[in-house]
């Protein structure tokens, strides 16, 4: 996957999104997103409400999976 295919995939999630509702479940929701279009596996310490309910923590997510 190229870096321009990447950004469509995680803007089409956020606009996809519902926000305002249960940090946690967003979080679980967004970790399977993550896990399932780029066959990744998030660590413990990543599957927190604060890492994965932000834009940027997807990409970040992606970085350190070595897929930006």
């Amino acid at each position: 996957m190229n870096d321009a295919f990447i950004a469509q995939l995680v803007a089409e999630w956020n606009a996809a999104r519902t926000r305002g509702g249960d940090e946690a479940l967003e979080a679980v929701c967004t970790a399977i997103f993550l896990e399932d279009v780029f066959d990744l596996t998030l660590t413990d310490e990543q599957l927190q409400p604060a890492f994965l309910t932000e834009t940027s923590a997807l990409q970040t997510a992606l970085q350190l999976q070595g897929r930006d």
